[in-house]
């Protein structure tokens, strides 16, 4: 399922697990992610971790090149937050 408000656009299986939205005054074309987990993951390729309740990791991304969007961590991340969604 997808939900789009303007500029946002949100995905659910049973829990809605990413969020990805740009900015209109985003000149460069960044867009920007957000992928709750289960847990924390540190990794430097994200620009903030926010923890939304005891066991929820809100893992939020800049995507800022095409190189990111198709890297093997941010597929992987997807993929993560997907699977902990239909749980």
């Amino acid at each position: 399922m997808t939900k789009d408000a303007k500029a946002q656009v949100s995905f659910s299986v049973n829990r809605k697990f990413l969020w990805l939205w740009a900015y209109e005054k985003t000149a460069d074309g960044t867009l920007y992610l957000n992928v709750t987990l289960d847990r924390k993951i540190d990794d430097p390729h994200f620009h903030n971790l926010t923890q939304v309740s005891k066991n929820r990791w809100n893992h939020h991304v800049e995507v800022k090149s095409e190189a990111i969007a198709n890297s093997v961590w941010l597929h992987s991340l997807i993929r993560e937050g997907y699977e902990f969604a239909r749980r």
